[in-house]
């Protein structure tokens, strides 16, 4: 480390790390490297906002659900109250995927709109 006579770290030498830059990487071979583009880059596909979820179905479907659940209550009400709280609907997380069974089972969507539904 380099100082001036009164003793103070140099402005060039601040920057200065020992062994710093010694080490190198072979870009095309590094598995620790690779590794780390191959999870910095991965393309993640966007969850959609409950609008655009329900939206998959017809406008009157949107509408007689949504009275059916109220009317209904219970767990498919309770789920679909959080549901539309969400930012966004993960089709994969078992809740959604129980909550759109339940709905299901209640009889307030079919099994095939509870397949577009949960269609990823």
């Amino acid at each position: 480390m380099h100082r001036s006579d009164a003793g103070a770290i140099t402005f060039a030498a601040q920057y200065e790390q020992a062994d710093y830059a010694q080490e190198q990487l072979d870009d095309a071979t590094s598995a620790e490297l690779q590794a780390f583009l191959t999870a910095a880059f991965k393309v993640v596909t966007p969850k959609p906002s409950p609008r655009e979820w329900l939206e998959r179905l017809s406008a009157d479907r949107q509408e007689a659900i949504t009275d059916a659940v109220f009317a209904a209550g219970g767990a498919a009400r309770l789920w679909y109250v959080k549901a539309l709280g969400s930012p966004q609907i993960d089709v994969t997380a078992p809740e959604t995927q129980g909550g759109v069974n339940a709905m299901a089972a209640a009889g307030i969507i079919t099994q095939d709109e509870a397949n577009t539904l949960l269609a990823q």
